[in-house]
């Protein structure tokens, strides 16, 4: 590279720059291609312009393939140099469809691109990430905006809805007693009416024993009423 100078120097560039962002060799065929077409023949210039104008990218072209040959045409086409914005304009016109929506305008401007190389290094960065989220091109504006919305609390109203139309939580039955009611037998005993104590029991069990109570004590004396005759 320190060898080269002048429009050699920028024609290699150009080619070499998108390769080495993404990591691909280079050869000895591109250095020769690429000197070749920088100081190519007049008629090879104004193919060079003409290919500009209707330039496309293939199916099956990768966008760094795509970069490099945009960029061998640009220093094909000799001088003068196509301004900027038409290099901007030729450029992003032949992407294919789904490129060209994603960069659509510079994520850090929110506008549409005024630096080729910018533009090109976007576009080589979604390719490769697959993604446009995945660029860091990403404006302070709208970084400031996002933090800045408030975030939305349920009201009490909708809280205490919530709250009531919770299910009630579903307690297993102890080891040993299953749920309804039978011991481990798995035998459900059920309480008779006999078993339930009615109001006032006490009080009638004492009436109860005292009239038991009574009718022994008449039974004795009629015996012994009996035995002594």
């Amino acid at each position: 590279m320190p060898l080269l100078a002048n429009k050699a120097l920028a024609a290699w560039t150009a080619v070499a720059m998108p390769h080495d962002k993404a990591c691909l060799p280079l050869t000895w065929d591109m250095f020769r291609d690429t000197m070749m077409s920088a100081f190519a023949h007049p008629d090879r210039q104004q193919r060079a312009r003409e290919l500009l104008h209707k330039i496309t990218q293939s199916s099956t072209q990768s966008v760094t393939d795509y970069v490099r040959y945009f960029n061998s045409l640009v220093q094909r086409a000799g001088d003068p140099v196509p301004s900027m914005t038409d290099q901007i304009m030729f450029f992003h016109t032949g992407l294919l469809p789904y490129m060209k929506g994603k960069t659509a305008t510079n994520p850090a401007t929110g506008k549409f691109w005024t630096d080729l190389h910018a533009l090109q290094e976007y576009a080589m960065t979604i390719h490769t990430h697959g993604s446009s989220k995945t660029a860091t091109m990403v404006p302070a504006s709208s970084l400031a905006f996002s933090s800045s919305k408030p975030t939305h609390l349920p009201s009490k109203r909708v809280a205490f809805a919530q709250a009531a139309n919770k299910k009630p939580k579903h307690n297993p039955p102890k080891p040993g007693k299953r749920a309804d009611g039978a011991g481990p037998s798995g035998v459900h005993h059920q309480r008779t009416s006999s078993d339930r104590a009615p109001a006032g029991s006490a009080e009638e069990m004492r009436r109860i024993m005292a009239a038991t109570q009574k009718k022994q004590q008449a039974e004795l004396a009629a015996r012994l009423r009996k035995e002594g005759k």
